[in-house]
């Protein structure tokens, strides 16, 4: 009887062993896939980022701006005759 309560102990921790390693393996996938994940979605933010980089530099531009207000809003340049100097504040009250 105490060698048949051996074997049956001996048997159930093997069996034991297996499962825990199976689920050591399938949580070590599942952690990589999420990984992977990331990784990926870490890139898709660094590519958003570096086009919004670009797009805030054309924004910062001069010559974009001047474009944009003399073809979008209509504006023209002033010359140096539509250029008036204001009197002072005191002078005004």
């Amino acid at each position: 009887m105490n060698k048949k309560l051996f074997v049956f102990i001996f048997a159930a921790a093997h069996i034991a062993f297996v499962v825990l390693l199976i689920h050591k393996q399938n949580l070590f996938i599942n952690l990589s896939y999420k990984k992977q994940k990331y990784e990926r979605e870490i890139t898709q933010l660094e590519e958003h980022k570096k086009a919004l980089t670009q797009e805030l530099c054309l924004l910062k531009n001069h010559r974009a701006v001047e474009q944009h207000a003399q073809n979008v809003l209509g504006m023209q340049p002033i010359s140096m005759k539509q250029i008036r100097k204001l009197e002072s504040y005191d002078q005004l009250t």
